[in-house]
């Protein structure tokens, strides 16, 4: 495998580890992952878009690490 690819699973990794033990992942999107469309507090209201958003393994900052090498294009042919 290229060096450049190793070391950006190196990165990507930590990063992902450290997104995981220090929960930066906000309360707001852990509501959303469950399909929360609204939220109010005394006055304050926040509503969110009716589809739930995309659930994904990696978080975005490890994502965008590996975006040089990952692809999420599909296509039907026929073979």
């Amino acid at each position: 495998l290229p060096k450049l690819f190793i070391n950006a699973l190196r990165r990507a990794q930590i990063m992902q580890a450290n997104y995981l033990l220090l929960d930066e992942n906000s309360d707001i999107e852990h509501l959303r992952q469950r399909g929360l469309l609204s939220n109010t507090v005394s006055e304050s209201k926040q509503f969110f878009r009716t589809q739930k958003p995309i659930a994904k393994t990696l978080c975005e900052r490890a994502m965008k690490e590996l975006a040089r090498w990952l692809v999420f294009n599909r296509r039907t042919a026929r073979g």
